[in-house]
């Protein structure tokens, strides 16, 4: 029997985030990079449902020692429940990231996966960046730098990024890959997260035409290459 067929519940336990959009998905992954690094400490950014955190949880477990911490600046009931069941061996910070990061513990491991904009991922890159001991940088593990944000901004609270480097929303919006704006309804191939949660920065398809930049420094990709620049 394989591991994942002896971890009864796998999707069930990931209710909300099961289609894609948790990184547990992906634990088995996540684990198999954090035990070749020989992780002793991880930090999530962008806990939400907890659903991650428990797999981190389960990890630091078998060893004694390792060390799980948590941010996120509104926690789902479900990632409470995992924290109040976790007691010491989980940190929950309740704060924005941008303000988390400045003063907590930073960890062997970071996973960031909280508010997928350049303006709050390029800041979190640097607060990281400034605080980390000596030369090298924490173990980085990203969520979400690949199609569709990769070169388009979201935001959980736009109303918490300054407007200088917020970009135009649309809600509900519709994507299709290959189509550099928004999709058109009978050419729907994938729809963003509902906008409830979510609003999409927008940049239509007239500056490629006129042979401007389609991506201004808006954008997740944009803010690793800043970082590593």
């Amino acid at each position: 029997m394989s591991s994942a067929e002896q971890r009864p519940g796998r999707r069930e336990r990931a209710g909300l985030d099961s289609f894609d959009s948790s990184l547990a998905n992906l634990s088995e992954l996540l684990v198999a990079l954090l035990e070749a690094a020989g992780a002793s400490s991880v930090l999530e950014v962008g806990a939400e449902h907890g659903h991650l955190t428990t797999e981190l949880l389960a990890w630091a477990a078998a060893v004694d020692g390792r060390r799980i911490g948590a941010i996120d600046p509104e926690p789902q009931a479900r990632l409470l429940e995992v924290a109040a069941a976790a007691g010491a061996d989980l940190e929950l910070i309740r704060a924005p990231s941008l303000d988390a990061l400045g003063s907590c513990e930073l960890a062997y491991a970071i996973v960031l996966d909280g508010d997928h904009n350049h303006h709050t991922l390029s800041g979190e890159l640097r607060l990281i960046s400034q605080r980390a001991p000596g030369a090298s940088l924490p173990l980085l593990l990203l969520h979400d730098i690949g199609w569709p944000l990769a070169r388009r901004d979201s935001y959980h609270a736009p109303e918490q990024v300054p407007a200088a480097h917020r970009q135009p929303l649309a809600h509900d919006a519709l994507l299709a890959p290959g189509e550099p704006g928004l999709a058109e309804r009978d050419r729907l191939l994938w729809a963003m997260l509902d906008s409830s949660a979510f609003a999409l920065a927008e940049r239509i398809s007239r500056l490629r035409q006129r042979g401007e930049p389609l991506f201004s420094r808006e954008r997740i990709r944009r803010a690793l290459d800043d970082e590593r620049a």
